[in-house]
């Protein structure tokens, strides 16, 4: 799906970092129900691990996904793959 009125409203965020302004960074957000087996209270935790996980061993996929602003089909499952790995080891 193409992301381009994301982007330009995240870049417009990142404008504002240096004000004081904590912009969400969409690579950080998890979505498509990947994690709907995960309890509700288990989810803040769940997120810093994924975070910590893609940051450290998908960065690359990270990079890509911001750099290119949309999340085709190729992508998304490159992403598919590292979340289901993810949770392989994590579970």
């Amino acid at each position: 799906s193409d992301m381009t009125a994301y982007v330009a409203l995240q870049q417009a965020e990142f404008g504002m970092e240096d004000d004081g302004y904590t912009a969400t960074r969409h690579q950080r957000e998890v979505g498509a129900g990947y994690f709907d087996d995960v309890a509700v209270e288990e989810m803040d935790a769940t997120q810093d691990a994924i975070t910590a996980y893609l940051q450290d061993r998908k960065a690359n996929l990270l990079s890509k996904i911001t750099t290119e602003g949309k999340l085709d089909d190729a992508t998304e499952a490159e992403l598919k793959s590292a979340i289901e790995d993810f949770k392989s080891a994590n579970k």
